[in-house]
């Protein structure tokens, strides 16, 4: 009885010590999980960040692609100019590639001349998130993460809601642009309570023309003329 007494006091050291090296053994494997994760995450963050630059900037530069290489310098500098930020906004983007096609699958050039038929553009951008666990276990301190959108001005054939018999104010009726500037915007279609801000088009966005628009009814808003539709057909037409 006495010996065998003897015999388990004799084994507990040998338990706490293999109890001991299992839970470091635990506890490594954990804080090395949860370090990975958060280099992880920071490359996922990183990627999505770097996804919603390229598709706003990549957006930005399209509507500026008028055949000309103005139109074609415009465009790289609405990409670069895009205001998304990586790093949860603590670090602007840099390098950002940006190149121009006359179709979806290329090629790509990054300064066409001449510039007709490019309505087609790419934008590339990447960025570099510090790692806090990869490095200790001898991975680099740095990984890059890519992403790219690419965005076109495409010929609308039909009009789910048409803009059709919509037209844009006549700013001068005795010039033969109509007091018009080439790459301008123009409101097509006003909002019920137009108003000189964002609801409204750069070349309209004078109180002259706000007033202009708010003279007809509140149901016109744009539409050629009048809202009934013979004097629409006349003014299509014939040019009432």
């Amino acid at each position: 009885m006495i010996e065998s007494s003897r015999r388990r006091r004799q084994a507990r050291p040998d338990r706490r010590g293999y109890v001991l090296l299992t839970t470091a053994g635990g506890l490594l494997a954990m804080v090395g999980a949860l370090g990975l994760a958060v280099d992880a995450s920071a490359l996922y963050i990183a990627r999505n960040e770097a996804q919603a630059y390229a598709d706003a900037a990549a957006l930005a530069a399209a509507r500026e692609l008028d055949g000309t290489t103005t139109g074609i310098d415009l465009a790289r500098s609405r990409a670069l100019a895009v205001p998304n930020r990586w790093g949860l906004a603590t670090n602007a983007f840099s390098d950002t590639e940006v190149d121009f096609a006359t179709s979806a699958s290329g090629p790509w050039v990054a300064s066409p001349n001449p510039a007709s038929g490019y309505r087609f553009v790419r934008v590339r951008a990447s960025a570099a998130p510090t790692l806090r666990f990869i490095p200790v276990v001898g991975g680099p301190r740095t990984s890059t993460v890519q992403a790219a959108a690419v965005a076109a001005q495409v010929e609308k054939f039909a009009f789910r809601e048409g803009s059709f018999p919509f037209s844009p104010m006549v700013h001068d009726a005795g010039d033969i642009n109509f007091g018009y500037t080439v790459g301008e915007r123009y409101t097509l279609r006003w909002g019920s309570n137009p108003r000189v801000g964002p609801d409204t088009c750069a070349g309209d966005r004078h109180p002259t023309w706000v007033a202009k628009a708010k003279e007809g009814s509140a149901s016109e808003r744009g539409y050629i003329e009048e809202t009934s539709a013979s004097i629409i057909r006349k003014a299509i037409e014939q040019d009432y």
